[in-house]
């Protein structure tokens, strides 16, 4: 759910997929730190994480829509509550979802 014009953000480095904002519209990330893998993980993973993103362009929320390894999901989540968006001038809160992958190489 976004800002109202059909688009898809696209995700950079391994792992991270294109955002899906639901056909509602587009945001430019701005910074992406990408999760650190946990030491003593030895599983891939898929998963499919649901972020907020207030009209300041900060996360809020990060809601994990597809499960897996709870070490990785949290690891996920810290890693996405840093990201940043670029601002925009309404009051929308966009809600879009992730999917990151883990491969254990």
């Amino acid at each position: 759910r976004g800002l109202g014009d059909v688009g898809n953000g696209t995700g950079a480095g391994t792992g991270i997929g294109d955002i899906d904002w639901g056909g509602g519209g587009n945001r430019v990330v701005l910074n992406k730190p990408l999760p650190n893998y946990p030491q003593g993980v030895r599983a891939s993973s898929r998963m499919v994480m649901q972020i907020k993103v207030l009209p300041d362009g900060t996360v809020s929320n990060v809601i994990s829509k597809k499960k897996g390894d709870p070490r990785l999901e949290i690891a996920t989540v810290e890693a996405l509550k840093k990201w940043r968006f670029n601002p925009i001038d309404s009051n929308i809160v966009m809600i879009g979802e992730v999917p990151i992958t883990f491969v254990v190489k």
